[in-house]
């Protein structure tokens, strides 16, 4: 029987259609996919909500073939493998943390209006994260766009970004990526008690610092992450005669 047809077998998540010929139980070569990361790890590569591996690793529910592809392609294991037990090498991803990468930019320019935010889904080691001091946090990843913010940011750069939940209690300082009049913009944050009011600041002291009054930030300024780490693209190779 195939994945396919056993798949039609039984629609629930507690049957297993593979009782037959499985060499051990799924639910355990789900918990060796899923050992040393989070649910909310898991969950983003496997491409289902926390609710779900949660149902897989703690209740032993069995995946539909869907969502077995998606688990099977997430983990970079064959379908063979996780329905069966067939002997293969496994893929150690267990060391890999899911970002999500959305196809948005940041303006380190006059600012950019945000229509879509169409995502996708990187890996990154843990031990990259960990050296950089970027484990636990939760962390996205967008691309720059403009020169306003040169030499600290490109044109082209890609920024981790720490986002931001609620009011730190005390006042931004730093580099931000905030949506400012309804433009997504990166820029560095400076509270002013003599001004009672943020600066925004352009590294490039070509463009005009604007400023955002107390009375004025909830309806203005939104700070929707820090930037904590900054990842330039080469220069583009200048064409030869």
């Amino acid at each position: 029987m195939t994945y396919k047809e056993a798949d039609q077998v039984g629609k629930n998540d507690d049957y297993d259609p593979f009782e037959s010929n499985r060499k051990g139980s799924i639910s355990k070569r789900l918990i060796q996919l899923s050992e040393n990361r989070t649910i909310r790890e898991t969950a983003k590569i496997w491409g289902v909500s926390t609710a779900t591996v949660s149902l897989y690793l703690k209740k032993g529910g069995m995946p539909s073939i869907d969502k077995a592809l998606a688990i099977a392609n997430g983990e970079g294991v064959s379908l063979d493998w996780l329905a069966y037990g067939e002997e293969e090498p496994v893929r150690a991803n267990n060391d890999l943390v899911p970002i999500t990468k959305y196809d948005i930019t940041a303006s380190a320019g006059g600012g950019s209006l945000v229509e879509t935010e169409e995502s996708s889904i990187v890996t990154v080691s843990r031990s990259w994260l960990r050296g950089n001091n970027l484990l636990n946090n939760d962390l996205c990843i967008i691309g720059a766009k403009g020169n306003s913010m040169e030499p600290s940011i490109h044109d082209g750069d890609e920024l981790f970004i720490r986002m931001i939940q609620d009011s730190p209690g005390k006042p931004y300082d730093g580099v931000f990526v905030i949506n400012i009049d309804d433009l997504l913009k990166v820029k560095r944050l400076e509270y002013s008690v003599m001004m009672d009011g943020y600066r925004v600041i352009s590294d490039n002291t070509e463009y005009q610092e604007e400023f955002v009054s107390r009375s004025d930030i909830a309806e203005r300024l939104k700070v929707v992450g820090e930037v904590v780490l900054v990842l330039g693209r080469p220069p583009k190779q200048q064409p030869t005669n």
